[in-house]
C-alpha cells in the first residue's frame, strides 16, 4: 500500500503543520485551530507579501503628490517667459534642433549660455522641436520635475527614518516622509524653481542628487555584493547627471560623507576609524576634481575674476550671505507673499558692524553649524538635516561671485528640514497624534493657498515686474524690465516712464550685484529699449538717438543696430537699413526679428528673390512667427507664385490667431 505522503493531494487550500514520520505513517504533532478559515487573506495564495505592500504604499504617495502638485501649479501653465529664459530658450540661437538625432541634440546641449548644463538645456531643445515656444510644454516638464523630486525626497526620507539607528517605527517613518515631502512640495518658496522655467537646472539638478543619495544608502543597505556594485555604479552615474544639471551638485560626495556618518555609522569617530578617514578623504578628493573640472587649474584666480563684473568684493559677499541665509529659513517658516520676490535690494555687508545685524548673522549661523557636532548622536536627523541645509548652500552662498539672492537656491538645501521639522513635531506630540496631523494638513492647505497666489504674479510679465518695483523700488534692472513689459504691452507712455527710471537708478553709487563696467552695460541696453519706445510712437528722432548712445556706451550690443534698421527703413532709407542688419547679422545676431526686417528693406528695394531667401531663413530659426510668414505670402505674389503666397498668408492668419 502507498504511503499517505505520496498519495495525491486534494485540490483547495494546503495548510501545512509540523508533522513527524513514524514508519510508513505520518503523525500530526499539532492541530490547526477549530475555527480557522482556509479562505483568510492571511492564508490566501494571494495575500500581499511586506514588499509587495510597501510598493502600493509607495505609488499611493506618488499619486497624491502629483494631484496635489499638477492642480497646484496648474495656473502656471500660460504663464510666459521671464528674464534668464529669454537667454538660455527664446534668443537662444543654439537652442533649435535641426533634426531629432543624437548629434543634433548633443551639440544643442552643449551650447549657449550655459554649456555644462547639458541635460536641461538638451530637455528645452526637446520641448523647442515638439512645440516650438509654447510655454505649456515648458511649464508642463517642469511640473513632473518637481513631483519628481518631491517623490525622491519622499523615498529618501523613508528610508532614512526607517534606518535602525533612528529606532522609529514603519508606520510613523512612512507618515512622516509622506508628510514632509508634501509640505517641501507645496511651500511658495519653491514656485522661484518650478514656475520660473529656466530654473528646472536648479530642479533637474536636485532631483538626481537625491536619487543619486537614496541609491547610495540602498546600496549600503545591500547584502548581495553583486546588487550591491550596481546600486553604486548607479550612483556614480546619477551624481553625474545631477553635475550635468547644475554645478552645485559637486556638494554631493561631502553630503554623503556627511549621510553616512550621522546616520549609517552614528558610532564612528571620524579622527579614529581608519576606514571613515579613507572615506572623508576620498569625498574631499572627487570634490577637488569636480572643482579643478569647473573652475580650471587655478581656481582662486577664476574666482576673483569673476568679481570684476560685481559691485561688491569677495570679503563683502562673505560678510553678506549669512544675513541671507537667515532671510532664506524665515521664509520658510513666514513664507508671506508680501515677503517672496524675483529680486532683492539687499544691502552688502562692509564690515562687521555695517549693518549691525551682519556680526549677529554670523553668530547664529556659526551657532547653526556648533549644533551638528552638539545633537550628532542625540538628535541625528536634526543634525544631518543641519548639515545638509549648510553644504549644499556652500557653493552658491560663499565665495563663488554670483548675484547675492535668489529665492531657487533654497530648494535643495531645505529639502531635510522637512522630515526632521515633522519628527520633532512627532516627537513632541506624541500623546496627541491626531492633533498634530490636523495641524500638518492645515500647514499644508496654508501654504497651497499661498503657493496658488505667488503663481498667479507669473502670469504676465507686467504683474511679475511690478511685484519686483514695489519690493524694490530702488532696482534698476526691476523699472528696466517693468518698462519693457509695458512696451511689449504697447503701453509706451507707461513704458517711457518706467525706463526713464531705471536710468535715474543707474547713476546709484551703492554696492550692489553690478561692477561699474556691468552698469554700463546695463544702462546700454535701457537706452536701446527707449529707442524701441520712441521708434514704436513714432519718434524716430529720439529713437536714432537712444540707439546711438547705446551703441557709443556699449559698442558690442547688436540690438541697437537692428533698431537704427528697422527706424531708417521707416523713414524710407532702406539702403542705410540694410547696412546695418548686415553689421548686426556680422556680430552674430541671427533670429527672427533681424531676417524679417532685413527682408522687408531688401523688398522695398525690388531684391525680391533675397527678401524670400531671409524670410525662409528667419523661419527656419522660428516656424512660428506670424508677421515673417505674412511677409513671405507677399513675397511670393510680387513674383506671380499665388498658390504659396495663399498657404503662407493663410498659416500667418492661424498663427495670429493663436495668440
Amino acid at each position: 500500500q502507498q504511503p499517505p505522503a505520496a498519495r495525491e493531494l486534494d485540490s483547495g487550500p494546503l495548510l501545512l503543520y509540523p508533522q513527524q514520520i513514524i514508519g510508513n505513517n505520518i503523525k500530526t504533532v499539532c492541530t490547526a485551530p477549530k475555527n480557522l478559515n482556509p479562505a483568510d487573506p492571511l492564508f490566501s495564495s494571494t495575500a500581499m507579501t511586506p514588499r509587495l505592500r510597501q510598493t502600493a504604499a509607495h505609488l499611493a504617495v506618488l499619486l497624491m503628490l502629483t494631484a496635489c502638485i499638477g492642480l497646484l501649479y496648474s495656473n502656471t501653465y500660460k504663464a510666459p517667459f521671464h528674464f534668464d529664459d529669454y537667454g538660455n530658450i527664446t534668443n537662444n540661437p543654439f537652442l533649435p534642433l535641426d533634426d531629432l538625432s543624437w548629434d543634433s541634440l548633443r551639440s544643442a546641449a552643449h551650447s549657449g549660455p550655459n554649456p555644462r548644463r547639458v541635460l536641461p538645456n538638451g530637455s528645452f531643445s526637446l520641448h523647442h522641436y515638439f512645440h516650438g515656444y509654447d510655454p505649456l510644454g515648458y511649464h508642463l516638464g517642469n511640473t513632473i520635475i518637481h513631483i519628481a523630486a518631491a517623490f525622491a525626497l519622499y523615498l529618501l526620507a523613508h528610508l532614512t527614518l526607517s534606518l535602525p539607528s533612528l529606532k522609529m517605527r514603519p508606520r510613523t517613518a512612512a507618515e512622516i516622509a509622506f508628510l514632509a515631502s508634501l509640505l517641501w512640495a507645496v511651500h511658495p518658496l519653491q514656485t522661484n524653481a518650478v514656475t520660473y522655467i529656466v530654473q528646472r537646472m536648479t530642479a533637474m539638478a536636485a532631483l538626481f542628487y537625491l536619487l543619486a543619495i537614496y541609491s547610495y544608502v540602498r546600496a549600503r543597505l545591500q547584502e548581495a555584493l553583486p546588487a550591491k556594485l550596481i546600486l553604486f555604479a548607479l550612483t556614480g552615474a546619477l551624481g553625474i547627471m545631477a553635475l550635468f544639471s547644475k554645478e552645485n551638485s559637486g556638494m554631493l560626495p561631502l553630503a554623503i560623507i556627511a549621510y553616512e556618518l550621522l546616520l549609517l555609522r552614528p558610532n564612528t569617530r571620524l579622527l579614529r576609524n581608519r576606514k571613515a578617514l579613507l572615506l572623508a578623504g576620498a569625498a574631499i578628493l572627487v570634490f577637488a576634481v569636480i572643482t579643478w573640472l569647473f573652475l580650471g587649474s587655478s581656481p582662486l584666480a577664476s574666482i576673483l575674476g569673476g568679481y570684476e563684473e560685481r559691485g561688491f568684493t569677495l570679503l563683502q559677499r562673505v560678510l553678506t550671505q549669512p544675513r541671507i541665509i537667515l532671510h532664506y529659513l524665515s521664509l520658510l517658516v513666514l513664507p508671506l507673499p508680501f515677503r517672496l520676490s524675483l529680486m532683492y535690494e539687499f544691502q552688502v555687508s562692509t564690515t562687521l558692524l555695517t549693518p549691525f545685524q551682519t556680526l549677529p548673522a554670523i553668530v547664529l549661523l556659526s551657532t547653526l553649524a556648533l549644533l551638528v557636532f552638539r545633537f550628532g548622536r542625540q538628535a541625528r536627523i536634526l543634525a544631518f538635516a543641519i548639515c545638509w541645509l549648510l553644504l549644499n548652500l556652500l557653493v552658491e552662498s560663499s565665495i563663488i561671485p554670483l548675484e547675492l539672492i535668489y529665492e531657487h537656491r533654497m530648494y535643495l538645501p531645505a529639502m531635510f528640514l522637512f522630515p526632521a521639522g515633522v519628527a520633532w513635531l512627532y516627537s513632541l506630540t506624541a500623546a496627541r497624534p491626531l492633533l498634530l496631523r490636523t495641524v500638518l494638513v492645515l500647514a499644508v492647505a496654508i501654504l497651497s493657498a499661498a503657493t496658488w497666489q505667488r503663481n498667479r504674479i507669473w502670469d504676465s510679465r507686467i504683474a511679475l515686474w511690478n511685484d519686483v518695483v514695489t519690493k524694490a523700488p530702488d532696482s534698476m534692472r526691476g523699472w528696466g524690465n517693468l518698462g519693457n513689459a509695458y512696451g511689449d504691452a504697447k503701453k509706451y507712455t507707461i513704458a517711457e516712464s518706467c525706463l526713464r527710471r531705471a536710468l535715474v537708478l543707474a547713476d546709484d553709487e551703492k554696492p550692489g550685484n553690478f561692477s561699474q563696467k556691468k552698469k554700463k552695460r546695463v544702462t546700454a541696453a535701457i537706452h536701446d529699449n527707449l529707442a524701441l519706445v520712441y521708434r514704436e510712437t513714432g519718434r524716430y528722432d529720439k529713437a536714432l538717438e537712444h540707439a546711438n548712445i547705446s551703441l557709443a556706451i556699449n559698442p558690442s550690443r547688436t540690438s541697437p543696430l537692428v533698431t537704427l534698421g528697422i527706424t531708417y527703413s521707416k523713414i524710407g532709407e532702406d539702403a542705410r537699413a540694410i547696412g546695418f542688419f548686415e553689421q548686426a547679422w556680422a556680430k552674430g545676431m541671427e533670429n527672427v526679428d533681424v531676417y524679417n526686417n532685413w527682408a522687408v528693406s531688401a523688398f522695398n528695394l525690388g531684391k525680391v528673390d533675397l527678401a524670400i531667401s531671409l524670410l525662409q531663413k528667419g523661419l527656419r530659426l522660428n516656424p512660428d512667427h506670424p508677421e515673417t510668414h505674412y511677409n513671405l505670402g507677399i513675397a511670393y505674389s510680387s513674383k506671380g507664385m499665388l498658390q504659396e503666397a495663399r498657404q503662407e498668408m493663410e498659416r500667418a492668419m492661424r498663427l495670429q490667431q493663436k495668440k
